[in-house]
């Protein structure tokens, strides 16, 4: 796991260690994922070089290894390789770059140490967490799983973090047999359920507090919720099917079950005005309800169920006065519930910062767009971007224009796209683009439109302009490739490295 040494555990991921925990790390042991798997530590692994895919594997490290590198240390993720005995023999650059942060540039990067060893001792100390990662650790090292993957806390003293840790084998069964480890930090997707966790209590608080019945059904008209007030209205712990009949009071007519607002919400998608019913309750008793319905709609405007109203005005239906407050009353309700529900939906689909979709709603309704192109053998493209040296914009003029940057540079990428186009923060300073029925050339110029405006209009501070660069890596695919959204992200994000690579500001395309 990843934790500072003064503070937490003692068994991180980047082998964060309190004091005394390991013997004193030996220098100079900080080396490259790829160079542990040209040069394993002397006597721990031997590498089987008789496989004609582990040769060619080789022979791509042996001539471009610093392509390996580069890949290897832009994960976000702290990875580790280590040998059946438990032995780091490499590490990536996010490994040391958390273990310089926690530990001090003094420290080394651990090459050498027992990983397995650290997390026992953790173990011992009465750790839980670390105790399920010796476990889960050994029993991979072990074959007695395939893989193992652990959630777990780890404060800092400033705020609350989590990450993931994954322990994985090495697939080449004629190779080395190397085991990766790799943790990540999962604390914006703990946070934001920390949130949508809130949320929904302060809604659940909300139904409770209204002093008229709430219930939410699901598609086929099952009652999934339901508030007290409503179970106190229709005399029951759960409110039955609410499907009995009675008659309108505005002309005495009969109704059925099937004539309730909420199947024909259900049917329609319409909203249902309130109405005044005289229902024969399950226990009996006869009241009068003020009714109605709301649909519940997904993004694509599908119903999904249905949020029913009701108000018992019994004892005061003959007047018309009170009948038209407890109308108001429902319709405010009706509004206050409908404006909660859109803005939990909008939160969960939208990056906060921006305001543009977020990673999450990118792949859920990317995932759609491309099965559409996939099945319909139209050309798709994906255009991935971030703002060059963005740290240095944070360092010179501080994180609240850093974050206005990111807000003008959505604006702007904004305006150059379709409405049919998908335009998505992925993640710190890079956005994601998936355009439909664009080809390669095509993409290619949306990216250079994009570029252009951003490079030609600054963002203007009280302190002055800032100007601003990106670079962009654009990937297509047509109907017949045999690949999906993810790898053509992972596709386009190593575009996007190379035009870095060649200097910043400019669009690359999949050769």
């Amino acid at each position: 796991m990843i934790a500072s040494p003064r503070h937490s555990k003692a068994w991180a991921g980047p082998l964060s260690t309190c004091s005394g925990c390991l013997p004193s790390p030996k220098a100079d042991r900080s080396i490259s994922l790829n160079e542990s798997l040209r040069r394993p530590p002397e006597g721990r692994v031997r590498i089987c070089h008789s496989s004609s895919r582990w040769k060619s594997g080789d022979r791509m490290r042996n001539q471009r290894p610093e392509l390996s590198n580069v890949v290897l240390d832009s994960l976000t993720e702290s990875v580790a390789m280590i040998d059946v005995q438990g032995v780091i023999v490499g590490v990536n650059e996010t490994w040391r770059q958390f273990a310089a942060d926690n530990l001090g540039e003094c420290m080394t990067h651990y090459v050498g140490e027992n990983y397995l060893a650290v997390c026992e001792r953790a173990a011992h100390d009465d750790d839980v967490s670390a105790k399920a990662m010796y476990d889960g650790l050994r029993s991979v090292l072990e074959g007695d799983l395939d893989h193992f993957s652990l959630e777990y806390p780890c404060p800092s003293p400033s705020q609350p973090r989590w990450f993931i840790a994954h322990v994985t084998p090495s697939r080449n069964s004629e190779g080395p047999h190397f085991f990766v480890v790799a943790h990540e930090d999962i604390t914006a997707r703990k946070l934001a359920e920390v949130k949508l966790e809130q949320a929904e209590r302060s809604l659940r608080m909300i139904l409770d507090a209204l002093p008229i019945g709430v219930w939410l059904t699901d598609a086929a008209g099952r009652i999934i919720q339901s508030n007290p007030a409503g179970r106190q209205i229709w005399s029951t712990p759960d409110g039955g099917s609410l499907e009995r009949g009675g008659s309108r009071l505005r002309d005495g007519g009969p109704f059925a079950a099937s004539d309730w607002a909420a199947a024909e919400t259900l049917r329609s998608g319409d909203t249902c005005a309130e109405e005044s019913l005289l229902v024969e309750m399950p226990d009996g008793s006869r009241k009068v309800l003020l009714h109605a319905t709301v649909p519940l709609k997904d993004v694509n405007d599908k119903v999904t169920g249905a949020v029913i109203i009701d108000r018992d005005i019994t004892a005061r239906h003959e007047s018309d006065e009170l009948l038209q407050q407890a109308q108001r009353d429902a319709d405010a309700a009706n509004r206050a519930l409908a404006e909660a529900l859109d803005r939990e939906r909008a939160a969960a689909r939208t990056d906060e910062l921006t305001g543009i979709a977020n990673r999450r709603h990118f792949f859920a309704l990317g995932d759609q767009i491309f099965e559409i192109a996939r099945r319909y053998k139209q050309p798709l493209s994906l255009v991935m971007f971030d703002l060059d040296h963005f740290k240095r914009i944070n360092d010179r003029h501080g994180h609240q224009l850093g974050d206005q940057s990111l807000k003008h540079v959505a604006r702007l990428a904004l305006s150059e796209l379709r409405g049919a186009d998908l335009l998505a923060r992925y993640g710190g300073e890079e956005f994601v683009i998936l355009l439909p029925e664009t080809d390669a050339d095509e993409a290619l110029a949306v990216g250079e439109r994009i570029r252009l405006a951003i490079e030609s209009r600054p963002l203007t501070t009280a302190d002055g302009e800032i100007m601003m660069s990106i670079s962009a890596g654009i990937a297509s695919i047509e109907p017949e490739d045999g690949d999906n959204l993810e790898s053509l992200v992972g596709r386009a994000d190593l575009i996007l490295y190379a035009a870095k690579a060649a200097g910043r500001n400019r669009c690359l395309l999949q050769s």
